[in-house]
């Protein structure tokens, strides 16, 4: 839609004459669509011709990890997760990926390679939302290469702190990003929040991709490749917490939890912080969750220091409180100790069967 309107500038004001006089008494059912979120979020805004007109939205989200399976049927749990690492859940993304071939060659064939559109898809999408765009981009690379407070994302660019928010609001509106707040905490100080890349392409991109455009330009990719793997499972295990909130998301909304989380966030207070809070209505039943990417987790460790970070929570004197971690594996067996691949299939078996169960399926440890 935003093609019209570029082409002609009294479409708009036409547009609202044929809504007010010709289609209100027909049976049309007219749909505006277009991809420049900007433009269409200010389209029925108080300035414009549409305003009032409005009569439903309808936003298309990229699709989540639990429906990854339909676009690469044979993969792997783990090779989900790198792909959706790398291509994030933008269809139009994901269809560059070659099933039949491994993920680092796939790299190299797509988003690696300075003849395929991945490669400066980027670039062209800021562009399209923003007319200067450097300080756009010194801002995401930025905050894909871990600076996640305002004060620090100022430090890194050089932008004045207090001139930053304009720009982080934005990338926010634009859907670039999306802003963080510990749970639980309804008036959060500006140095508890925290921003990140919404989609998992444009973090992968900005952290791998543009600061080595020079020699991927140069075809050295197996170089870029190797530096990759370098820091590969720690980007990995960021993700992978992701992957988990959304599954247990999903599994409290399946009732398959001990208890009926009303908010699920993550906490942070100076250097401590909990992967994933569940907390019910009255605040009265707990659930805490530490996530690691790991194989070989020792579970009994990390589920003694989550009790002792839980002490320096506000609800350290809640009625109950369930402990549990979360991994690609165990070096034990054990309560508390969830891994990736039962999470996984006990959320896609349920809702496959959409049966909602009046118990935990899951083993939690309780204080």
């Amino acid at each position: 839609f935003q093609y019209v309107c570029s082409v002609d500038e009294t479409f708009l004001s036409q547009l609202q004459r044929w809504i007010d006089q010709c289609f209100q008494e027909s049976e049309l059912f007219l749909i505006l669509c277009g991809s420049e979120i900007r433009m269409m979020q200010e389209l029925f805004g108080v300035q414009n011709p549409l305003h009032g007109r409005r009569t439903g939205q309808l936003k298309i989200k990229p699709v989540d990890f639990l429906q990854l399976e339909h676009f690469f049927p044979t993969a792997s749990l783990s090779d989900l997760v790198r792909i959706y690492a790398a291509y994030g859940g933008v269809p139009a993304y994901l269809v560059h990926y070659n099933a039949e071939k491994k993920f680092w060659d796939n790299l190299k064939d797509s988003i690696l390679n300075p003849m395929h559109f991945l490669f400066e898809e980027p670039e062209h999408l800021l562009r399209q939302e923003f007319r200067d765009i450097r300080r756009y981009w010194a801002i995401l690379h930025a905050i894909a290469l871990g600076e996640r407070r305002l004060v620090d994302i100022a430090n890194t660019t050089g932008i004045e702190a207090r001139t930053l928010p304009k720009y982080l609001t934005s990338l926010l509106t634009t859907d670039l990003l999306v802003k963080k707040m510990p749970i639980g905490i309804r008036k959060p100080k500006t140095k508890q929040t925290l921003y990140k890349l919404k989609d998992n392409f444009l973090n992968f991109w900005f952290r791998y991709v543009f600061p080595y455009k020079s020699q991927i330009e140069l075809e050295n990719a197996d170089i870029v490749i190797h530096f990759i793997k370098n820091s590969w499972d720690e980007y990995l295990g960021q993700i992978f917490e992701e992957i988990a909130y959304e599954l247990i998301v999903h599994a409290n909304a399946l009732q398959l939890l001990p208890i009926q989380c009303l908010e699920i966030g993550s906490w942070w207070k100076s250097t401590l912080e909990i992967d994933i809070v569940g907390l019910s209505q009255n605040k009265s039943s707990i659930c805490f969750f530490e996530v690691k990417w790991n194989e070989k987790t020792d579970g009994q460790k990390i589920l003694k220091k989550l009790e002792e970070k839980i002490e320096s929570t506000p609800w350290v004197d809640a009625n109950k409180k369930y402990l549990a971690v979360i991994a690609r594996g165990f070096k034990r067996d054990g309560d508390g100790q969830i891994t990736f691949d039962d999470l996984y299939t006990a959320v896609k078996k349920t809702l496959k069967e959409k049966m909602v169960r009046k118990r935990s399926l899951f083993s939690f440890m309780e204080l």
